[in-house]
């Protein structure tokens, strides 16, 4: 994943719910690391089994995020002009 590191990221509710079903400590340990390390700094996780499944669910919200952080620190988009 391209871009800078960020400072911080928003963890929401749901991330939090998906996880807490997971039953192994262990599991549930890799996957908030796996989201932070992500989120934060672009690393790809190396997971398995259903934490892939719920971290292809957390994904698309965290590029989201990213996107509109980038944009943000360049200005944000240029508005189009509609001529008349």
């Amino acid at each position: 994943m391209a871009g800078e590191k960020r400072d911080n990221f928003q963890f929401t509710r749901l991330y939090y719910e998906a996880i807490e079903q997971i039953s192994s400590e262990a599991d549930k340990n890799k996957m908030y690391k796996s989201i932070i390390e992500y989120a934060l700094d672009g690393t790809e996780p190396e997971l398995e089994g259903s934490l892939v499944a719920i971290f292809s669910l957390v994904r698309p919200s965290l590029d989201l995020s990213r996107k509109k952080a980038e944009a943000g620190r360049a200005g944000g988009s240029k508005s189009k002009k509609t001529g008349k």
